[in-house]
C-alpha cells in the first residue's frame, strides 16, 4: 500500500508572548519538533501625563517601551523634533528624556516616539510635562502687603492634571473683594500597538 502524509494543526488563538517555544507532536512511531517564535509588537508601557518636577532639579521624563529589538526614539516638544546632540541639558535614555538643570522654558508638550528599526512598528505618546517655580510663590510671600495692593493681578500659566489653570495674585479691592479665573484644557494622546491573530503550527509526518 502506497504511504500517505498524515499532517496534524495545532491552532494558537490571540497568541501571547508566553506561547513562544518549542512544540512536538508525536504518534505511535514517530514525531515532530516545531519552534514557534513571536513577532511582538512595539508597545510603550509606562509614559504618564502630566509629569512634573520643580525648577532647578534633574528630571527624566518617563517614556518605558517594551519591543523585541531595541527602539530607536526621537522626541519632539511643541511639535518640534529635539536635537538632543545640540541640546547639552539633553540626553537620550533607555526609558526616557534626561533633562539637567530643569528650567520653566522647559515645561510645556512633549511627544515620544519609539521606532522598531527592523519592522518599521511605531508607537508615540503625547506628555505634558509642568514645571513649579517656587521663587515665583516666596517672591509674592515677601512682598509688603502695601505694595501687594498697589499691583495690578499678574497671570501665571500652571500645568495641572492635564488642565491650565490661570492664577492671578490676590489683589484686593476697597470692597475687600478678590477675584480669579480658571480656563483652558489639555489633552494627551496615547496610540500603541496591539498583538491580535491566529498562528497555525502545522507538523507533517511521512
Amino acid at each position: 500500500a502506497a504511504e500517505q502524509d498524515t499532517f496534524s494543526r495545532l491552532f494558537v488563538n490571540n497568541a501571547e508572548e508566553g506561547d513562544a517555544g518549542v512544540y512536538v507532536c508525536r504518534t505511535d512511531t514517530e514525531q515532530a519538533a516545531l519552534e514557534l517564535i513571536l513577532q511582538l509588537p512595539l508597545r510603550i508601557e509606562d509614559a504618564p501625563s502630566p509629569q512634573e518636577t520643580r525648577v532647578g532639579s534633574d528630571y527624566k521624563i518617563r517614556c518605558h517601551v517594551t519591543s523585541p529589538t531595541t527602539p530607536t526614539f526621537t522626541w519632539y516638544y511643541r511639535g518640534d523634533v529635539i536635537d538632543v546632540d545640540a541640546t547639552p541639558r539633553y540626553s537620550l535614555a533607555a526609558d526616557g528624556l534626561m533633562i539637567t538643570s530643569v528650567m520653566t522654558s522647559d515645561a510645556g508638550p512633549y511627544t515620544c516616539e519609539a521606532v522598531n528599526p527592523d519592522t518599521g512598528d511605531s508607537a508615540f505618546k503625547d506628555i505634558v510635562f509642568n514645571v513649579i517655580d517656587d521663587s515665583t510663590t516666596q517672591e509674592l510671600d515677601n512682598t509688603p502687603s502695601s505694595l501687594q495692593s498697589n499691583t495690578s493681578p499678574t497671570l501665571t500659566s500652571i500645568l495641572t492634571s492635564g488642565r491650565t489653570v490661570s492664577v492671578p495674585n490676590v489683589t484686593s479691592t476697597a470692597g475687600g473683594e478678590q477675584s480669579g479665573n480658571t480656563g483652558g484644557d489639555n489633552t494627551s494622546l496615547v496610540v500603541g500597538g496591539a498583538l491580535a491573530g491566529v498562528v497555525v503550527l502545522v507538523a507533517a509526518i511521512v
